[in-house]
């Protein structure tokens, strides 16, 4: 919500976005004015009238999900290419009409509603978490559903209706050149595995969410749960800082672990953690020095804790093999057992660390702003340890002692599938690829010995222990209730709105709504908003009701209705037919949703010759070509009878180009590096001596011809 102040009360309205800046509306609205011989007002007072209609301005979003944006342009991608086939009279007016709308439908969807239609079992196989996580080669990891997938959700079959009409037309069409039909044939292809890739996505988001809620469910007095996190590096501070200290600045490195446990009167508190150093490699072993020390330091504050439960996201140093086979070792040297190790699902990794870090980024902030220095992993520790510390909040300033580095390489296979691990009590170790589905594969003590070398003590070198607020911070999940409050006592956060709440009538105060897609709840304080995200108990509207759900509807209230009209069989099928469509075979494969191996994709001599000239060509002139130029460019490229240089099956994206220049960059790197080495090994002093005389002798010489 947002405010506009009257003169004698202040008046609010809806959120709106303004997608034009002032300048451009003012220009807008002084030439309509010119077209219709009306004297506007002056653009002083136009200024003044748009800055007084409070309003948001639309900016670039940036850091977004690599998947959902890939979901989102891959639509793009398909309105024009709609646009461009009725330019061509491929398509009708009409036809064109319907597939716009049928896809501006169909991204909607995806972005509101199909996370709250998916679950863990439905007839529809869209929907069935079930049926698409399951893996058809492995029993493990596979659960079999007791229903039948003979329903079809109306709109997710908006999509592929659309595609195979976009197909058929193509296909059929005299309007095109074999050439252009291939290359549309490409994009439709490419554009339905993106979009699928964001589908899939989604439902195993809401999946991997589900171990959180379930470990927070088991929480006990002896049990905590660490989320872990590095920090994006912080950029050296200073309160004066000159031109020569802003350029050129190597940022710090610290991770952030927040503890989340109950008290003796199972009250839920945090902690949070962070570790401080002043340069290091964020690879699996620096993760497992900083655990080690953290459960340890944890097991000293909270004698009665027995086992930790550990979820992250999928960065490289938490997802691999190297860190699973030390997790057991750090248990019997820490006292304190690793239980479970569970991951978000790619891209969708936001956690309680997140919040923590803006905290003691605002901490760092005002502690330059009010004349301090930030330069030292030491200063970083002292900034946020400042007057009122943040609350929780401890740090400690440490360094890698890499010498202890044993496990150098693994047997262990398919570490990629891998989501959720459980450790057992006699060294063994079962995972899944998927959370709760299927019984899991589980890993024998012996087995795993066999995958690697044992990693035995970290020994991290703390040169500065924990410190910082001691208090714990509270989860508050219930509250008393005043006698003027007209509230009743709500578990997680009782400051919430929600719908189906007709006690609440005064909703303006409930300023902070949950950004969870679907979800109806609001909060007067931030910091119960934060709570309510950590705990993800999340309460959802549909944006609209497909027709599956609304034949639902009509049923429950046709069996909760009293009156004792009949109704003929040929009547329920007639309304089901306008809904729920019945299909005897299922059009999304059993594990249709889980991670596809990448096939190894070799590029001709051709292609890796002509993206090697455009490289060249860059390093040479500094008019260096963009990965996305490169994937046009190789559409375009021609032969000199004026047949394409390039196969469809050819053609590449932005992401694959991106590596093969940086692997060329590397490449070139380490030949610089070995023609130094061989220049300084080659010249001894002697001749040295003699090329810095022959070099003074020259500058001599041109000093005399300018004179």
């Amino acid at each position: 919500m947002r405010t506009v102040k009257l003169e004698q009360e202040t008046v609010s309205i809806p959120q709106v976005i303004r997608t034009s800046c002032n300048s451009e509306l003012v220009n807008m609205y002084i030439t309509i004015c010119k077209e219709q011989d009306f004297s506007p007002l002056s653009s002083s007072t136009l200024f003044k009238i748009l800055s007084s209609c409070s309003a948001a301005k639309k900016t670039n979003l940036r850091g977004l999900d690599n998947i959902a944006a890939d979901g989102n342009t891959a639509f793009d991608l398909l309105i024009n290419v709609t646009k461009e086939l009725v330019n061509m009279e491929v398509l009708d007016r009409d036809d064109s009409d319907e597939i716009l709308s049928k896809l501006k439908k169909s991204k909607i969807y995806l972005k509101t509603d199909y996370k709250l239609h998916v679950q863990k079992n439905d007839r529809c196989a869209d929907h069935c978490i079930n049926w698409a996580l399951s893996d058809t080669k492995e029993k493990e990891y596979a659960v079999e559903c007791d229903h039948l997938h003979d329903l079809v959700c109306d709109r997710c079959n908006l999509l592929p209706d659309v595609l195979q009409m976009l197909i058929d037309r193509v296909n059929n069409t005299s309007e095109l050149t074999n050439e252009e039909k291939e290359e549309h044939l490409r994009d439709l292809e490419a554009c339905s595995y993106k979009i699928e890739l964001w589908k899939a996505h989604l439902l195993k988001t809401v999946n991997q969410d589900e171990a959180r809620t379930k470990i927070f469910d088991d929480l006990n007095e002896n049990s905590a749960v660490i989320v872990i996190d590095w920090a994006m590096k912080f950029l050296p501070a200073l309160h004066r800082e000159k031109m020569t200290d802003f350029f050129g600045q190597k940022g710090l490195s610290w991770h952030v672990a927040v503890a989340i446990f109950k008290d003796c009167d199972q009250n839920l508190k945090h902690n949070t953690f962070v570790h401080c150093f002043h340069s290091v490699k964020q690879d699996w072993f620096t993760v497992a020095s900083i655990m080690e020390h953290l459960i340890s330091h944890m097991k000293s504050v909270i004698p009665s804790l027995k086992e930790v439960s550990v979820r992250s996201d999928n960065a490289g140093c938490y997802h691999c093999g190297h860190f699973w086979l030390s997790l057991n070792g750090i248990s019997e040297r820490t006292g304190v057992r690793i239980s479970s190790y569970n991951y978000s699902e790619r891209q969708s990794g936001k956690s309680y660390c997140d919040s923590k870090i803006a905290h003691m980024r605002c901490k760092m902030r005002t502690y330059v702003a009010s004349g301090g220095n930030i330069q030292t992993a030491n200063d970083m520790r002292a900034a946020i340890c400042s007057g009122k510390a943040v609350t929780g909040c401890q740090l400690a300033v440490a360094k890698i002692d890499t010498s202890k580095h044993e496990i150098k390489s693994h047997k262990w296979k398919g570490v990629s599938q891998i989501s959720n691990l459980k450790l057992h009590e006699d060294g063994s170790i079962t995972v899944w690829k998927a959370y709760d589905i299927g019984t899991g594969k589980k890993i024998s003590k012996e087995e795993l010995q066999t995958y690697s070398c044992e990693q035995k003590s970290t020994d991290i070198i703390i040169e500065e222990d924990f410190s910082g607020s001691e208090k714990s911070g509270n989860i508050n999940t219930s509250r008393k209730t005043n006698q003027n409050d007209n509230q009743p006592a709500e578990i997680a956060s009782s400051d919430s709105l929600c719908e189906g709440n007709p006690e609440v009538t005064n909703e303006s105060s409930f300023m902070f709504k949950c950004p969870v897609t679907g979800c109806t709840k609001m909060y007067m304080k931030h910091h119960s908003l934060e709570i309510h995200l950590l705990l993800g108990r999340h309460e959802f509207k549909l944006e609209r009701k497909s027709t599956y759900d609304e034949i639902k509807i009509r049923w429950i209230q046709l069996c909760n209705d009293v009156s004792t009209d009949v109704r003929t069989t040929s009547d329920i099928s007639e309304g089901a037919s306008t809904g729920i469509q019945s299909s005897p075979l299922t059009t999304l494969s059993k594990g249709w949703a889980l991670k596809k191996d990448k096939k190894a994709v070799r590029f001709s001599s051709d292609l890796k010759s002509f993206l090697a000239e455009m490289y060249e060509h860059g390093e040479k002139t500094g008019e260096k070509v963009t990965a996305s130029d490169a994937a046009v460019k190789i559409r375009q490229a021609r032969l000199p009878d004026g047949t394409k240089r390039f196969q469809v099956n050819e053609y590449l994206d932005s992401s694959q180009i991106t590596s093969f220049f940086s692997r060329l960059t590397v490449a070139g790197k380490r030949t610089e590096t070995r023609t130094a080495k061989l220049v300084v090994d080659v010249v001894d002093d002697e001749d040295l001596e003699a090329v810095l005389a022959e070099i003074e002798n020259q500058e001599i010489r041109n000093i005399t011809m300018s004179d």
